[in-house]
């Protein structure tokens, strides 16, 4: 059976939906870039992504998760090749799938089928309708290019989980390039089976690569590039927040499993009158202004506001103390990044808000200045037609 809820879009679920998405916009490159050798052993990251825990119609919340800076890259050697994965599945068909003529959803999974879907369980994992490259990008654990403006991550994708069906942006040659054109518009399906246990990181990583290494011939390395950032500083003046104490702010309650949680957090105009927030982020619209409401956060979640920057925002400020919060700006020009499209319209007697640049600086003693940092992205060095199984 299949049972499906609906709710109400407001702003403040766009958003959410919007950070947990996958966007299809490029962000510009440099020119210039440094060959380093793929790892040995890789296993999918996990990202500080945050988490949805709320499926209220009203302002909506996620999880605050501290952000964290990437590693200055070293200077790398060239490796010709990555050696095959100590693990593999059992057995697997690879098919030429077509995507106006889906497969149906495979029986006790969670979600629906369609193009691009990945889905695994403990001995199976299915994946419709997906081109080659965007099986090379989940294989070798890297999110689409574009999600590092949410996040201000390394491009480390997330962990897929058993019993959940994924739904993959279609690679757009940013994160994975070279090879022929039929790698980004011939679709696959994968059916596959693991002898034995294994893990859920295991089979997207290894086992996936392994799969492709061998039916495709598959060779590929990695390549790191300069792209454009914002570091985010405290400006002149110092910080205009102070550290939260203990118990500063307030737990949402625990979801229950398969039950929508319908307990909306403090919005900020409650926070405005003195109530304690809760330790989540919050998205709101006060008007013509979007209005983020940061319970027991760090100051890395403002990653986030890479979102609206159009580019990747780093924490510079060596501060890990934890905050309460709230930052009111309004859409302009300088908001071209994709969670700008999701801001609606207000009324009219709402004053519009400062942009988001003067007001981190006025609201929360910060600043946005100009940076780069490293992308990573992968080459395909040799690839072959499907061969048979």
């Amino acid at each position: 059976m299949d049972n499906r809820i609906g709710i109400r879009l407001t702003f403040g679920r766009k958003t959410v939906l919007a950070l947990a998405s996958l966007f299809a916009f490029t962000m510009p490159i440099v020119v210039g870039s440094v060959r380093v050798p793929l790892p040995h052993a890789f296993t999918p990251g996990v990202p500080t992504l945050p988490a949805v825990v709320s499926a209220s119609p009203q302002p909506l919340a996620i999880q605050s998760s501290q952000g964290t800076n990437p590693q200055p890259e070293k200077p790398a050697t060239t490796s010709p090749a990555v050696p095959p994965a100590a693990q593999e599945f059992e057995e697997a068909s690879i098919r030429p799938c077509d995507p106006n003529n889906l497969p149906p959803t495979p029986e006790g999974m969670r979600g629906g089928g369609g193009a691009n879907s990945f889905q695994m369980n403990a001995g199976t994992s299915p994946r419709l309708c997906l081109t080659l490259a965007t099986l090379i990008r989940t294989a070798y654990g890297y999110e689409p290019a574009d999600i590092e403006v949410l996040f201000g991550g390394n491009g480390q994708g997330r962990g897929l989980t058993f019993n959940n069906v994924y739904g993959l942006a279609v690679e757009d040659g940013v994160r994975v390039r070279g090879g022929p054109d039929w790698v980004r518009k011939d679709r696959y399906t994968i059916e596959a089976i693991a002898q034995g246990p294994s893990d859920a990181a295991t089979m997207q990583g290894p086992m996936l690569r392994a799969l492709l290494e061998r039916r495709f011939q598959l060779k590929t390395y990695i390549e790191t590039e300069q792209v454009p950032a914002f570091a985010l500083t405290v400006a002149k003046g110092g910080l205009k927040i102070k550290p939260m104490e203990a118990g500063g702010c307030e737990p949402m309650p625990a979801p229950t499993p398969g039950v929508p949680n319908l307990i909306r957090p403090r919005t900020f105009a409650e926070v405005r009158r003195g109530e304690k927030p809760n330790c989540v982020f919050n998205a709101n619209q006060n008007g013509p202004n979007t209005v983020f409401v940061f319970g027991g956060s760090t100051l890395g979640s403002l990653s986030l506001l890479g979102g609206y920057v159009g580019s990747r925002v780093l924490d510079k400020t060596g501060i890990t103390d934890k905050f309460n919060f709230v930052l009111e700006f309004a859409i302009d020009e300088n908001t071209s990044g994709p969670l700008a499209r999701t801001h609606d319209a207000g009324p009219p007697d709402i004053p519009r808000g400062a942009d988001i640049f003067t007001a981190l600086q006025e609201q929360l003693g910060l600043r946005l200045e100009p940076a780069r940092a490293p992308r990573e992205f992968l080459v395909i060095d040799h690839v072959e037609k499907l061969s048979p199984n």
